[in-house]
């Protein structure tokens, strides 16, 4: 998440909970929205809106995750990318065999398709999917802030949690400019009762 960094304090409409409702709601019940991810990182934070979307509609976990899948790029690629699928309806267990075959005999990651796994599989997805680990422990189990954006709160890339080194330099170097103007200042004016 390094690359992103500088998108943390950055505001991000696309990525909501609420944009996320908006792009779902606008699709027929097997329509499917599809998000090339560049990273993990970027995945779960997508779990985490969706987990936030489908629980506000009542639906637990493993409901949300039929509804998933997350597939990469070929094994062995240098490059990373990551698309996270999302439908308003589960897949069905032929539709995910079959992706799922389709994925191994093209040689794609798959990161979680519903009712398989296997060496590929993203454990956390995995766990959250099978009411394994509830998403305050997925939060937990993983080094990025994985709260859900919304409007309120449009901060997609913050993938660190707590404030954001970037902000946290910013502040530190702000009281060290003020403390510097102080003494500054203060010696100005002392020079000038000395006169």
């Amino acid at each position: 998440s390094g690359s992103t960094s500088g998108y943390s304090l950055s505001e991000n409409y696309l990525f909501t909970v609420e944009s996320i409702g908006d792009y779902l709601e606008h699709l027929t019940p097997n329509g499917k929205l599809v998000v090339v991810a560049h990273n993990m990182p970027e995945v779960y934070k997508l779990t985490s809106l969706t987990m936030e979307y489908f629980g506000r509609k009542g639906l637990k976990n493993s409901e949300v995750m039929e509804r998933v899948i997350v597939s990469g790029s070929i094994s062995g690629s240098t490059g990373m990318f990551t698309t996270f699928i999302v439908k308003n309806t589960p897949f069905n267990e032929t539709d995910a065999s079959n992706i799922h075959s389709l994925a191994m005999d093209k040689a794609y990651q798959h990161y979680y398709i519903p009712y398989n796994s296997d060496d590929m599989t993203d454990r956390n997805l995995y766990n959250l999917a099978n009411n394994r680990m509830t998403i305050e422990q997925f939060s937990k189990s993983v080094p990025i802030d994985l709260s859900a954006s919304t409007d309120d709160s449009p901060f997609f890339y913050k993938f660190e949690k707590g404030m954001p080194s970037i902000l946290s330099s910013l502040m530190t170097y702000t009281v060290i400019l003020i403390v510097s103007l102080d003494r500054k200042s203060t010696r100005l004016n002392s020079s000038h009762t000395d006169i």
